[in-house]
């Protein structure tokens, strides 16, 4: 998918609000169980009225608005505060009732600033718990899966043996991050009880204005972050119809946000290949070449350097080779993923033409030792070659798809975070290569490399990228004369495909015309008719009586 780079940012983002909200929460904490031991003085409620608040939504709520005034060593102050914490989720209604304007009341001022002052001691939790809470489980996010993203890629190398299902790794982060959401859980009640014997400075009114207006814009941008992270999560978990509604929803937010940007762009590509799973082609094609159309139209950026010093002409060099490092990134990933998609209707000539521009893109990126993220890059190379190497193979040059597709699988080891079942996917592909030509060895030996990537896994994704393998083993053992073990890994292979495709998918298809295959080998002709049947009503159900023509 076109989003797995965005995880990192991601991450940073759930730290940054879950430190923003705990250091809120814990100053309301500090001084509400501190003025419970502060001094006390008179005071007078000067206004108590209820607000009408409206949300940017049209919606509205009501607020009390009290405010009173109290003297200390003979200077007059003025404050709002009733409890620390806020009064949300108390009824203003009772709250002025019970502070009505000109009753008098007790103000309880904190010694050295009386400026910082309350009505009632103690914290309010009702606001602060879910705070807290949202915070925590922010941090939990955030660290799990930062110290998950952190660790060597277990599809490369040698494997311990005590982690040769690839399961224990995760198991162990979510052990970290729920030893450190009680850390945060136990750090909290340890300032309930210890820290009156602290003193700090309160939070002004302004400031804690600016705190929730940048931790509400952090918030909005973690949401509109998380999106097309979810649907592409949603989406190798094969849960198409929510991971379709979760699109359509960053979709509309990124094009009203700005039409002809990277994120619009990720988002038209992100929802054209849901559409490819779901078999709806049409529609694939017509986000994918919205997406191109987004990169297309996107700002030019002619900034006249020399204009400034030294160090602004550089930072403005530098930003410039980021931006349209970006947008070459995610034009050849784009470009790769509308050819996949004419791949798979059988227009193989248009498919190259945009598996060629996806592979041009990503070169003159990777060229450009001054552009960052080289990992990135290296990653839409390897998806541009993998699916040259797959168009090369279908219109029969074997040779120059193994170069493409050996290419691809040396990129895509290189890079330290990926998803296994690319590799190994491309690892299918390129013993079908070895097979055209005979190299029967060769290939068995790059199917047990790619099986052994992704052993011991159930996620969807992976299980998809075991049946594409053994379907092709079955092909090699065809090629080898074993036919009963070729039997055996083809009705494998298509028992995972119907259940985790839907009915019809080509990709079941292609396993019926290799069971055809395997009938002829066998002299069970009768059955061969069938199963070829079957995969041309398939066929041509997706994508029209014109693809048996190709």
């Amino acid at each position: 998918m076109i989003t797995d780079r965005l995880s990192l940012g991601l991450q940073l983002l759930r730290i940054i609000v879950a430190f923003m909200v705990g250091g809120y929460a814990i100053n309301e904490c500090t001084q509400g169980f501190s003025s419970e031991k502060w001094p006390t003085v008179k005071g007078k409620v000067t206004s108590s009225t209820i607000k009408e608040v409206f949300t940017r939504s049209g919606t509205s709520h009501h607020e009390a608005d009290i405010h009173y005034q109290y003297v200390v060593d003979g200077k007059t102050f003025k404050a709002d505060r009733i409890i620390f914490g806020g009064a949300n989720f108390r009824s203003p209604k009772e709250l002025i009732e019970k502070f009505k304007a000109d009753k008098p009341v007790e103000v309880h001022y904190k010694p050295g600033e009386p400026s910082v002052a309350c009505l009632e001691t103690g914290v309010n939790f009702t606001v602060l718990i879910p705070l807290v809470a949202f915070g925590g489980i922010l941090a939990f996010m955030a660290f799990a899966d930062m110290s998950k993203s952190m660790q060597p890629n277990s599809s490369i190398g040698p494997r311990p043996a005590s982690n040769s299902s690839g399961l224990a790794q995760p198991k162990m982060q979510q052990v970290k991050g729920i030893i450190l959401f009680t850390g945060l859980v136990a750090a909290i009640f340890g300032f309930k009880y210890g820290i009156n014997a602290i003193h700090f400075g309160a939070i002004p009114g302004n400031a804690i204005a600016i705190v929730v207006l940048v931790g509400g814009g952090f918030l909005f941008v973690t949401f509109i972050s998380l999106l097309p992270a979810a649907a592409g999560m949603l989406a190798r978990a094969r849960r198409f119809d929510l991971a379709e509604k979760v699109a359509k929803l960053n979709t509309k937010i990124a094009s009203t946000m700005s039409a002809h940007s990277y994120e619009t762009a990720v988002a038209y590509g992100l929802q054209a290949e849901i559409a490819q799973e779901q078999m709806k082609y049409p529609q694939a094609l017509e986000l994918s070449k919205k997406a191109l159309n987004v990169l297309a139209c996107r700002p030019k950026v002619d900034l006249a350097v020399n204009k400034f010093d030294d160090s602004t002409n550089r930072m403005i060099k530098e930003s410039t080779i980021r931006y349209e490092k970006h947008y070459n990134d995610t034009e050849s990933l784009c470009n790769e993923s509308y050819g996949s998609i004419l791949f798979d209707m059988g227009m193989y000539g248009d498919a190259l033409t945009h598996a060629e521009k996806a592979k041009r893109l990503a070169q003159d990126n990777l060229r450009n030792a001054a552009a960052p993220d080289q990992a990135g890059t290296k990653r839409a190379l390897a998806g541009a070659l993998a699916l040259r190497g797959k168009i090369e193979l279908a219109i029969g040059s074997p040779e120059n798809a193994k170069s493409d597709l050996q290419e691809s699988i040396r990129l895509r080891k290189e890079i330290p975070h990926q998803f296994e079942e690319y590799l190994a996917a491309s690892m299918a592909d390129l013993a079908s290569a070895y097979c055209v030509q005979s190299e029967f060895r060769m290939a068995e030996r790059t199917i047990e490399e790619g099986l052994k990537i992704v052993e011991g896994s159930n996620k969807p994704s992976h299980r998809l990228a075991k049946a594409k393998l053994r379907a092709q083993l079955a092909d090699v053992k065809m090629g080898m004369g074993q036919l009963s073990n070729a039997e055996s890994l083809l009705m494998e292979s298509l028992d995972v495909r119907e259940e985790l495709l839907p009915a019809g998918h080509p990709e079941i298809a292609k396993t019926y015309l290799s069971m055809a295959k395997l009938r002829d080998l066998q002299g069970k002709q009768r059955d061969a008719i069938g199963y070829r049947r079957s995969a041309g009503e398939m066929l041509t159900n997706c994508f029209g009586p014109q693809y048996q023509a190709v």
